[in-house]
């Protein structure tokens, strides 16, 4: 014997397979009532052997092509099913009501509610797998970022020992510090101080080399030059602030080879607008309106003196 059962929504469906028959029994788990049947050959109405026709059953029950009706104590099922893709047949047969008594309607009462049971329980494990998943996979995450923290506080107390043995700040140099001024070898000093995590304001207080603005810090919100040297400002030394998207206000002092086209390249190179404000301090022969038309266009205030 062969059995196998089914769930629509509120139906419960078993069928099973004998030498003469095919047994189909319909639960309605809602109404509390039951239809079924001992259904021979000749019923189904249809040129094909039993095994046959029970296969056929199956595969509308699996597939869900199976419509079910009910009047006056039986319950149609009207079946639907393709042969060979191309040959669609229907056939139905009828289910007779089976009166239930108080034990019947009860043992129904508890099926439905293993069921619930069960559906409830698979949700619950499922839910616990996406749960422990996302738990690991954000215990990995807080290791990384605490290993990355734990670098950055290491490197960040490396820079602060260096800056203080080499006496390289001028100013007082906390573990917390926000502002900085260096001087002497300024090589040395930006490489270390590009390392400090929290740094907003830089001062440079002797610019001497070229290309030295390309140790600045990502997070810096001010840059301060004093250009005291005779060497010749390049245009591209201000290029390498083009990606310092927190930088706000750059002011330069004391700087007679600085001019329009340095802040062109700049400005056109920035892909932020965090940058408000340019000064300029005793820098003579800057071309003022050239820097004003400048400014103007690209909404950043000018401060000249």
């Amino acid at each position: 014997m062969s059995t196998n059962s089914y769930q629509f929504n509120n139906l419960s469906v078993v069928s099973s397979l004998n030498n003469r028959a095919i047994y189909i029994k319909v639960i309605d788990k809602h109404a509390y009532t039951c239809y079924e049947s001992n259904i021979d050959k000749q019923e189904f109405k249809l040129n094909c052997e039993l095994s046959q026709i029970y296969h056929l059953i199956g595969k509308c029950f699996a597939e869900e092509t199976v419509e079910f009706s009910v009047d006056n104590g039986f319950m149609k099922c009207s079946f639907t099913t393709c042969l060979e893709g191309f040959y669609t047949i229907h056939f139905s047969v009828l289910l007779r009501e089976k009166i239930l008594g108080k034990d019947g309607e009860l043992s129904i009462q508890l099926v439905e509610l293993q069921e619930q049971i069960s559906e409830l329980s698979s949700e619950l494990d499922k839910q616990t797998t996406e749960l422990s998943s996302q738990n690991q996979k954000l215990e990995t995450q807080l290791k990384q970022k605490e290993s990355e923290i734990e670098d950055m506080k290491m490197r960040h107390n490396i820079t602060m020992l260096m800056l203080r043995n080499a006496h390289i700040g001028r100013d007082v140099i906390e573990d917390d510090v926000t502002k900085l001024t260096i001087e002497g070898d300024v090589i040395i000093a930006c490489r270390y101080v590009s390392l400090i995590h929290g740094l907003e304001h830089l001062i440079i207080s002797d610019y001497r080399v070229h290309n030295i603005l390309k140790y600045c810090l990502f997070e810096l919100k001010i840059i301060q030059i004093n250009h005291s040297s005779n060497n010749v400002f390049n245009e591209s030394e201000l290029m390498h602030l083009s990606n310092k998207n927190k930088l706000e206000t750059i002011i330069i002092s004391n700087c007679n080879s600085i001019g329009v086209g340095h802040f062109t390249n700049l400005l056109e190179a920035r892909t932020t607008d965090t940058l408000k404000t340019i000064q300029l301090t005793g820098c003579r022969g800057v071309d003022k309106f050239g820097m004003q038309t400048l400014c103007k266009k690209h909404k950043i205030e000018l401060i000249m003196s």
